[in-house]
């Protein structure tokens, strides 16, 4: 993520650059915060990756790699860190 920006009204576009793979996809999301008590519910396809990073999600047991697994559920808290509930 280079810019996550702020003000948003609608969901911005989400494109990915670089990386040599192909068939990658996501969406972005409009009013989600790191605040305690929220939920999200994340696809994973394939070998896809979810990083945790600086400046928009700390995820408390580092990335997680979709592997055996479609979605991962996470819960925020202890504020703004996302906790793995379970896997499917």
């Amino acid at each position: 993520m280079t810019n996550r920006g702020a003000g948003y009204t609608s969901p911005p576009t989400v494109s990915f650059a670089a990386g040599g793979g192909t068939g990658a996809a996501g969406a972005s999301l409009v009013g989600l915060n790191n605040t305690d008590g929220n939920y999200l519910t994340v696809h994973l396809q394939s070998s896809a990756v979810l990083k945790s990073g600086t400046g928009n999600m700390f995820l408390a047991n580092g990335d997680i790699t979709g592997n055996g697994f479609n979605y991962v559920v996470l819960y925020g808290r202890n504020g703004g860190i996302w906790h793995e509930v379970s896997r499917t």
